[in-house]
């Protein structure tokens, strides 16, 4: 078969609606249905077997006597047990972004916080992002979500962050999103998500990051 895509998200009809699932987008549908949102699916893909896609989860046709369902319950868990999301705003020297500039005196700002996401964040692993969004006993002037080790995001996860960004703003927080990849920030356009935080609070790494949490700072305190 033609695949454009293969991504885990949360079903969203049938009986099936709100479980986790991995959605294997086929490639070449004719019905031009004027509210379709994924037109890019009408050319392109790649050709791939069932063994090709159980090999995106780290399966095989073998392992899972070529059941695709059971492949794609196992391949949540892993993701969802591989993903962390940890605060970092006291041990950030010890997190090297780049070669090119010098970490070693990279200070946060009080009244930043910084929290490094590690992994996929989607819908095994939000529970784990709001726990640790919780955990700020403070509240913070200005968050830092560090997302230079987040492979995807799916609708789950894209909800969650549309919900920590509405409580940002009601709390007069200033939200940042620092590395994320191009896949991810094509993801987050697509739903809205980018137009609502804004083009500068998106920063290309962590220094960045930071020079944006200072200006925000004193923006909201002028001398």
């Amino acid at each position: 078969m033609r695949v454009t895509e293969i991504y885990a998200s949360v079903q969203g009809e049938t009986q099936y609606a709100g479980l986790p699932c991995t959605l294997v987008r086929t490639t070449g549908c004719d019905l031009r249905c004027t509210y379709c949102d994924t037109a890019y699916s009408f050319y392109g893909g790649r050709e791939m077997s069932l063994d090709d896609i159980l090999a995106v989860f780290g399966l095989s046709g073998q392992d899972m006597g070529g059941d695709l369902v059971l492949a794609t319950f196992l391949f949540m868990q892993r993701m969802s047990n591989a993903t962390q999301v940890t605060q970092v705003t006291e041990t950030l020297v010890d997190q090297d972004e780049t070669e090119t500039r010098d970490i070693s005196k990279l200070e946060v700002p009080p009244g930043v916080e910084v929290f490094e996401i590690y992994g996929s964040l989607f819908f095994g692993a939000i529970e784990r992002f709001k726990d640790a969004m919780r955990s700020v006993k403070e509240r913070p002037r200005v968050l830092i979500l560090r997302m230079r080790h987040v492979q995807t995001i799916d609708a789950s996860g894209l909800h969650t962050m549309s919900e920590l960004l509405e409580a940002t703003q009601r709390r007069s927080i200033a939200l940042i999103i620092s590395a994320a990849n191009a896949d991810v920030r094509e993801l987050m356009e697509r739903v809205g998500f980018s137009e609502a935080l804004g083009a500068e609070n998106f920063c290309e790494d962590i220094f960045c990051a930071l020079d944006r949490a200072r200006a925000v700072l004193a923006a909201k305190n002028p001398k």
